[in-house]
């Protein structure tokens, strides 16, 4: 399966100011594999109130999934017409919540 993402964070104070990260990785069936990001920003830097990342108790975070893989062959097509068969089947999901 491929993947693409992303997720950020925002100030309420100041829209212009986002910390986004972005990622394209591809898993295995059965791998395993988790991913993410081992480092996002400092706590300190989320907790301090002159960036205006937390206000009222309350964090604008993004996170965007994009999610998709090769269908499998239709045998009853004909070899010799890749055309016919489809090269992937995508799913986008945006969800936004405060």
């Amino acid at each position: 399966m491929n993947v693409e993402s992303s997720f950020a964070i925002t100030s309420q104070t100041d829209r212009n100011n986002t910390v986004k990260l972005e990622g394209k990785d591809i898993f295995l069936e059965n791998s395993g594999e988790g991913w993410g990001w081992p480092e996002f920003m400092p706590l300190s830097e989320l907790h301090d109130p002159t960036k205006g990342y937390i206000v009222d108790d309350t964090c604008i975070i993004t996170v965007e999934v994009t999610c998709w893989m090769k269908e499998e062959e239709d045998t009853t097509l004909k070899e010799n017409d890749p055309a016919e068969v489809p090269e992937a089947k995508r799913t986008k999901i945006k969800d936004e919540r405060q």
